[in-house]
């Protein structure tokens, strides 16, 4: 049996991401997921000018950038008109705009990318079981969709599995954290907007509305509900999303096609370490924020560039294993701290009021020269690991 370097639990938009980062830097893994293919809904779609740049040291920029939208602006409105607007070059980001590109299609890219290069090995139809700290290495008990069990061993394991990991429960890590009061609905639909490559943040008193762009000619909807409903897993009927944008915003999507429903409440979870001996945690298995605002799955892309930094210090240099991941859990759960906060922030903002007037100056003021630019730079998640917020 050879002996791994690192073991991947999970292939998803991390696990895969982290895959090409040790390729990058020169050390060997394998990615174990459970899916026989990427993913086949659209789910997360926001990229920050922050990932782009992680995408551009890996040589995938280019390639995002062919299939994604950019979003350069933001427009805030209330039922009387536009509020202001958030114009992301303000960021003074090298890529000054928010890409939208569906979760499924940056699956594709990460794996095209594996796959081009043979550095990694994404071992599909693998369903993770168990496993077993030893003298120097970990072992992984899995399952393939046969019914076939197998025996992985590793040097370290990183749990890329999402925020129920079954790797960080056998590594018995806590996971600390609550839901928040509130929930969402969520649809794709054909796009009947004259909003073009724009967002669009609605504020009325009712709760929270916005609408992002989409490739093909599309648009997400995602709206606050006013009520919590008793099963936020289960899909909602279009005709849910429809009266809500009907109701507060005028707006009629009668007549356009649907792609995909969902509804979400909103968490904030945290685990107080990221590592146990050789077993360390990233993305969603190891922190979870409210997705408003769409910094979720960039913060685990952040973690996982500096996550495969510090293996390859460890594996190619000889760093201490345990110091070397405490200082990774240390940073990255401090931006996990900021990204939650900064999170809450956009999540107030669109909660129900039955005054509106005070939100909505405040709106205006921070749409408006100077601090328009601290917006923008707060939005697209810079400073997450230097800066007080």
């Amino acid at each position: 049996m050879i002996m791994l370097p690192v073991a991947i639990v999970g292939g998803g938009p991390v696990g895969l991401f982290l895959a090409g980062c040790l390729a990058h830097l020169g050390v060997d893994c394998r990615v174990l997921e459970q899916r026989s293919g990427v993913a086949v809904h659209s789910r997360s779609i926001g990229i920050h000018a922050v990932s782009m740049d992680l995408f551009r040291r890996l040589g995938l920029s280019a390639e995002f950038l062919a299939r994604g939208i950019q979003v350069k602006r933001g427009l805030a409105l209330d039922r009387r008109g536009r509020l202001g607007e958030l114009n992301l070059s303000a960021s003074l980001s090298a890529f000054p705009f928010v890409l939208i590109l569906p979760q499924d299609q940056t699956e594709r890219i990460f794996q095209e990318h594996l796959l081009s290069i043979g550095a990694a090995i994404v071992s599909r139809g693998t369903k993770f079981i168990g496993l077993r700290s030893k003298p120097g290495y970990v072992e992984i008990d899995c399952q393939d969709s046969d019914g076939r069990q197998s025996l992985v061993e590793a040097q370290f394991v990183v749990a890329c599995d999402g925020k129920r990991s079954q790797v960080r429960q056998g590594a018995r890590i806590p996971f600390l954290g609550s839901s928040y009061p509130d929930y969402f609905t969520m649809g794709d639909f054909d796009d009947n907007t004259a909003f073009g490559p724009d967002a669009a943040i609605f504020l009325p008193s009712q709760g929270l509305i916005e609408s992002f762009p989409l490739p093909g000619a599309r648009r997400r909807w995602v709206v606050r509900l006013e009520e919590p409903v008793p099963s936020p897993e289960v899909p909602p009927a279009r005709s849910e999303i429809e009266s809500v944008l009907k109701r507060r915003i005028g707006h009629d999507l009668r007549g356009c096609k649907n792609y995909m429903l969902s509804r979400f409440q909103a968490e904030r979870y945290l685990a107080p370490v990221l590592f146990n001996g050789r077993i360390v945690l990233a993305g969603d298995a190891a922190h979870v924020v409210s997705p408003i605002g769409g910094q979720g799955l960039n913060l685990g892309w952040l973690g996982a560039w500096r996550l495969a930094g510090q293996l390859s210090n460890v594996i190619r240099s000889g760093v201490d294993h345990p110091k070397a991941f405490s200082a990774y859990s240390l940073q990255q759960r401090g931006a996990a701290r900021r990204a939650a906060r900064r999170a809450e922030m956009n999540m107030r903002l669109g909660r129900r009021r039955r005054h509106v007037s005070l939100r909505n100056a405040l709106v205006r003021v921070m749409l408006h020269s100077p601090i328009d630019r601290l917006t923008a730079r707060l939005f697209t998640m810079q400073g997450l690991y230097s800066w007080p917020v």
